[in-house]
C-alpha cells in the first residue's frame, strides 16, 4: 500500500491530479490534501472524490503503478502513440 495525496490546486483542464508518494509532481505541502494508503491509483482517485468533483491520476506516477506494463502486444492495441496511451490510462482514472 502507497500513500496518495490529491492536489488542492486545479489545472487548467480542471481536473485535481491524484499522486502517490514519491512522486515528482508531489505537490507543495499547502496543497496536499493527503488520501490515506491504498493498494491502487484507482482506489486513491475514488477517494479524491470525495473532496473534488473532477480528479484525475498524475499521468507521471500513475504510469508506474505495480502491475502496469505496457507489452509490445497491449501497446499496439492502443494504435496511438505514447501520449495517447497515457491519455487512455488517464481517461481511466489513472
Amino acid at each position: 500500500m502507497d500513500d496518495y495525496c490529491v492536489n488542492k490546486n486545479v489545472q487548467t483542464n480542471g481536473d485535481h491530479e491524484v499522486h502517490k508518494s514519491g512522486c515528482v509532481y508531489w505537490p507543495a505541502p499547502a496543497n496536499v490534501q493527503l488520501l490515506g494508503q491504498h493498494s491502487s491509483c484507482a482506489s486513491a482517485v475514488r477517494a479524491a472524490r470525495g473532496y473534488f468533483t473532477q480528479v484525475n491520476g498524475c499521468k507521471t506516477c500513475s504510469m508506474n503503478r505495480p502491475g502496469f506494463e505496457l507489452t509490445p502486444r497491449s501497446w499496439t492495441n492502443f494504435k496511438g502513440s505514447h501520449g495517447e496511451v497515457r491519455n487512455k490510462v488517464q481517461a481511466q482514472g489513472c
